[in-house]
């Protein structure tokens, strides 16, 4: 070999078939054929080798540098009548994770919806959790201060159904009785007025209800008889 160690240095996204470096041998025998081989440190069959020398990644799924940061791999050259080793270290660098929201700490969440910058979760025990966003209170916790985990909304339980469309939403008790909270700037909350609503409040006059959704502006309730009312913008004849 050309050195007793080879060195190298990979990020831990990188992807599967990338070229991480060569190993080189050499022979006094010019005409002799020499083969490459990964005889150790490479249980994961994470990393191959070729007949040039040339180390690529195999399978990249394995690589985590929370999990391993560095490998020691073995790699033995032959001319088919004489055998050398060398080491090769591969150096596996951090590179951040996309961030992942975890609701571990409630019950099981069977329904999650999004909105434009904010989101929703409705858990087994009927609890709204919201996180995000919170300019116009489409958060429903009373206040215009954003969650940055999820935290129940205010003062109120016992939800079947949620929705939620750009900054405001809508949610099913399961008494029948709907309830709505966030932008109201064309009505869409269904309280005969316009103003920002930070906690949730009942829709009056709708009594049972067996399905809630929430349009960019506008908002629409199912009701156990099959028809549906509607309220909030009209302009491209939605309601």
């Amino acid at each position: 070999f050309a050195s007793e160690t080879f060195e190298y240095t990979i990020a831990e996204n990188i992807a599967s078939g990338s070229y991480i470096g060569q190993v080189i041998a050499t022979d006094d025998d010019p005409g002799n054929l020499l083969i490459y081989r990964i005889t150790a440190g490479n249980d994961q069959k994470i990393f191959q080798i070729n007949d040039a020398g040339n180390l690529s990644i195999d399978d990249a799924d394995g690589l985590d540098f929370e999990s391993q940061s560095a490998y020691t791999l073995t790699v033995q050259v032959s001319d088919g009548l004489f055998n050398d080793i060398s080491l090769v270290l591969v150096h596996v660098k951090d590179v951040n994770d996309a961030p992942v929201i975890t609701l571990s700490l409630f019950p099981r969440v069977p329904a999650i919806q999004g909105g434009s910058l904010h989101s929703l979760a409705l858990n087994t025990s009927g609890t709204v959790l919201s996180f995000g966003y919170n300019q116009h209170g489409q958060l429903g916790n009373d206040t215009m201060i954003d969650n940055l985990i999820p935290a129940p909304i205010f003062g109120v339980h016992d939800f079947v159904k949620i929705d939620t469309r750009y900054y405001h939403a809508i949610a099913l008790q399961n008494d029948g009785s709907v309830w709505t909270w966030g932008w109201n700037s064309k009505g869409q909350l269904g309280n005969g007025e316009t103003t920002d609503q930070f906690a949730p409040m009942e829709v009056t006059g709708l009594t049972r209800v067996s399905g809630v959704s929430a349009g960019a502006h506008h908002s629409l309730a199912l009701m156990s008889d099959g028809t549906v009312k509607s309220w909030g913008a009209n302009t491209s004849g939605q309601l």
